[in-house]
Parts: C-alpha cells; sequence; structure tokens
C-alpha cells in the first residue's frame, strides 16, 4: 500500500519512544491509510524508531527539499508501537493485532530537519499557561514531574550534535576578550585584573604570578541565563522560577533557579550553529544603517539573507547574527564606546511577538548576535517607544520560550570564513564559566568549519 505523507515530523517524546503530532500534514493516497492514521493519532500512540529515524533524516542543505525515503514497517495498533521490518515480510506476534504497510513513502516536507522530525508544537499551538500570554513555553521540556532549567538547548540532542560535527576542522573564536569595552553601558563595572607577585616568605625569591578577574559578565561577549530577565507583568522567569537575591544565595533554592551552571550538566553548548550576515546583505544590496540609531530587521529580511547565503535552517540550530556592532565598537576609544553604549540605541533584531514566533517556530537551540541585547533598542510597542526594561524579546525568548540570547559576540572572522568557503554553518561549542547561580557568562565559544 502506498501512503504519502507530507511535513510529517517526529521527535522524542520527554518520557520514552517517539511521538506522531496531532498537527502534521497528512495526505492519504488510500482509504486504509485514512483509518490507521486516523486511529494513530486518536490514540497518540508511541513510535520506536531506533533503527529507522537516521535514514530518514537525509536532508542536506544542498538536497531539494521534499526529498523521499522508502521504509518497511509495521504498525502494532494494540500497543502503539511501529517497528522496523528490515526484509520486507510480516512481523510475527501471536498477542497483537498488526496492520502491516509496506513501501510507505514519506515525503519530508521540511528541509531544516535532520535526524529528529521536530513535533513541538507552533508558536500558536503551545498550551495555555494560566496566567501567562499565549505562546508561553512553560512545561514543554518538563520530565519526570522535574521543572526544565534548559529551555530549547534540548533540541540539541546526541544526533543533531553528531551530524553537526561532521569534518570541521579550522576554529575560529566568536568571544570577544573581556575588557573590549572600557566603559560599559548602564553603569556595569569594566574590567578589573590584578596581578599578584608570588614570592617565597623566607627567601623573598620571586618564583610566579596569580591574577584576580573582576568584571561584569554583561560587559563584553556574554549568554544570558533565564534567570537574567523576568516577564514584567508577572515577575516571573522561564517556567514559572521566581528569582530573587536570597534565592541566589541560598543554595537550595538557586538550585532550582534556571541559571547558566545547569547547562553543564548536559555538557553545555555544542551544535550546529548557522550565520546570518546582515552586514554583508546590506552592503551588497546598497542598504546603509547606522548602528547607533534603533534600526531593526524583521523575519523577512532574515529570511531574505538565508536564501542569499544559500543557507537553509534545521531543528537545533544555533543562530547567529552579524550586524557589525563589535567591530565599530573595537575600533572606538573608551570614552566613544561609554556615549555609545549608553545611548539606549542600537540596531537588532524587530522586538515583536511575530519574531518570537518565528524563532521558536523554526526551534532554534539559541539565539546570538554581535550588538548588545540581540534586539534593536530601543524597545518600540505599538509605535511608540518604550524604555530599556521594556524589552520585548529578552520577555519571550529567556521568560516565556526558554532560547537562550547571546549578545556582543564577535563575528567578523567568522564571517569572512564563511564568505570564502561558501559555507554559512559550522560547529559550535561553548562553555560558560561553571559557578553556581551564573546569571550571564562569557560564552568562551567557538565555531569550527
Amino acid at each position: 500500500m502506498l501512503l504519502e505523507v507530507g511535513c510529517l515530523q517526529m521527535t522524542p517524546s520527554q518520557t520514552n519512544g517517539w511521538m506522531y503530532p496531532p498537527t502534521g500534514c497528512v495526505h492519504l493516497v488510500r482509504e486504509l491509510a485514512n483509518v490507521v492514521i486516523h486511529i494513530l493519532w486518536q490514540l497518540k500512540l508511541l513510535v520506536i524508531a531506533t533503527n529507522w529515524a537516521r535514514p530518514l533524516a537525509t536532508s542536506r542543505e544542498n538536497e531539494d527539499i521534499g526529498s523521499t525515503i522508502e521504509a518497511s514497517v509495521a504498525f502494532n495498533l494494540s500497543c502503539g508501537t511501529l517497528t522496523p521490518n528490515a526484509e520486507g515480510q510480516e512481523i510475527e506476534n501471536k498477542t497483537q493485532t498488526h496492520v502491516e504497510l509496506t513501501d510507505i513513502i514519506i515525503t519530508i516536507g521540511m528541509a531544516s530537519i535532520l535526524y529528529i522530525m521536530n513535533s513541538l508544537p507552533s508558536f500558536d499551538d503551545l498550551p495555555p499557561v494560566k496566567g501567562m500570554p499565549q505562546g508561553c513555553a512553560w512545561g514543554i521540556f518538563d520530565k519526570d514531574d522535574k521543572k526544565d532549567l534548559l529551555g530549547t538547548l534540548n533540541l540539541l540532542t546526541p544526533e543533531v550534535v553528531k551530524d553537526a560535527v561532521g569534518e570541521n576542522t579550522l576554529p575560529n573564536t566568536i568571544s570577544w576578550p573581556i575588557g573590549s569595552i572600557k566603559i560599559p553601558g548602564f553603569f556595569r563595572k569594566s574590567l578589573c585584573h590584578n596581578v599578584i607577585k608570588l614570592e617565597d616568605p623566607a627567601s623573598r625569591s620571586h618564583y610566579g604570578f596569580d591574577d584576580e578577574v573582576e568584571f561584569n559578565t554583561q560587559a563584553s561577549s556574554q549568554w544570558d541565563s533565564f534567570a537574567h530577565f523576568m516577564h514584567l507583568p508577572t515577575g516571573l522567569a522561564y517556567n514559572g522560577a521566581k528569582p530573587t537575591i536570597d534565592a541566589f544565595q541560598t543554595p537550595k533554592s538557586a538550585q532550582n533557579l534556571p541559571t547558566l551552571d545547569h547547562w553543564h550538566q548536559r555538557g553545555c553548548v555544542t551544535g550546529r550553529g548557522v550565520l546570518i550576515d546582515f552586514k554583508s546583505y546590506a552592503q551588497n544590496h546598497g542598504i546603509s544603517y547606522d548602528q547607533f540609531s534603533g534600526f531593526r530587521i524583521g523575519t523577512t529580511e532574515l529570511e531574505a539573507v538565508a536564501a542569499w547565503q544559500g543557507l537553509t535552517f534545521r531543528a537545533g540550530d544555533i543562530l547567529l547574527i552579524r550586524f557589525g556592532v563589535t567591530e565599530t565598537l573595537g575600533q572606538m576609544t573608551g570614552a566613544e564606546q561609554g556615549v555609545a553604549m549608553s545611548s539606549g540605541k542600537m540596531c537588532g533584531l524587530e522586538g515583536s511577538k511575530e519574531m518570537a514566533r518565528w524563532l521558536w517556530d523554526r526551534h532554534f537551540s539559541a539565539v546570538a548576535s554581535d550588538n548588545m541585547a540581540v534586539e534593536a533598542m530601543p524597545p518600540i510597542i505599538d509605535g511608540v517607544e518604550q524604555p530599556t526594561h521594556e524589552l520585548v524579546l529578552h520577555q519571550w525568548c529567556l521568560s516565556l520560550l526558554g532560547i537562550p540570547l547571546g549578545e556582543l559576540w564577535d563575528l567578523k572572522a567568522l564571517a569572512h570564513a564563511c564568505r570564502a568557503s561558501g559555507q554559512y554553518s559550522f560547529l559550535l561549542t561553548s562553555s560558560p564559566l561553571n559557578f553556581p547561580g551564573a546569571v550571564a557568562s562569557p560564552p568562551n565559544a567557538l565555531a569550527i568549519l
């Protein structure tokens, strides 16, 4: 029997096995197929795809969207499992009722999906959370009655990471040096580096050095934890967390806050990075913009740059956007930096619900840029400029959706390497500082092409 399934997505469930999404786009060629799929959806049966999930995920950036894959499988309707039938023969089971479907042609309609056919709810289909706006992802990644602290980093599964590794060998550091901004904005502390001379107390002979470093974690390249910015109407952070100074200083309470130290329990960040080089795109297309004027780009521009670069997104991608801000700041004096950083105006992504929806629906695991806030400043709501603390994407991404944000990254060398190779995807690794209650941290990030 021939069955064509368009836009079919599958993902590891948070309990066990794989799940058919209720929102899959399904075209039934045969009436029996219609009955089978209807039953599967109604019962929300699990799919065990250990042996055949990887062959399905053959889509690559340069291959046609909608590539087809054939598989011979058997549906077990009573227990809700699907098992591979490599020989094309009926699988014997005397206690279960089987419907065997052979020569299944599954049309993969999303080239962004590799080893995981992601079935996270779309932004508009996220289940409602009492007291929160539509589009809140609290509880989506919870497991075993334990509140999730990692958000969309859960998309960086072993399969996604293995594919990202590939044969990339040339590293590019994308962390701006700490202390690059001499006078940080918003009254943040600049770098203080104290070098200590080590001497033997008895002989007074000198034998080495120690050093001490003090700085604000927001003053250069950084990851923001989900505890950095809260949902203003409720005062709650991601997944309903309630960060307070006392909570950060109480070990038991701090363990339940969505801070960066929890990233180390999953091996930090390793995955497929993708670069949207808006600066080069703008130069190529005659688009001029002032980096310190509040210039902003929307989803249409992001899609246009990706198409210009020949870049296809995949589930779990770590999205980087280059505006050229750190490059410009690096050419300024300390005084000039202070004026620029404190102006309250900077180019970036459009801060809107539509942008949040786009980021979630493309299932990025994290987003980072070379500007100060990822989103443009000042925030504009209903056409009216708002104070900085009203940042829109910070509330959506950090507080409601659990999408990590990285800021002030150094993307110039990476952009040049991508342009030279014609490849805008790469292996990205990042290991933030590992200390309890980390609200933010230098990313210590590498892009390996």
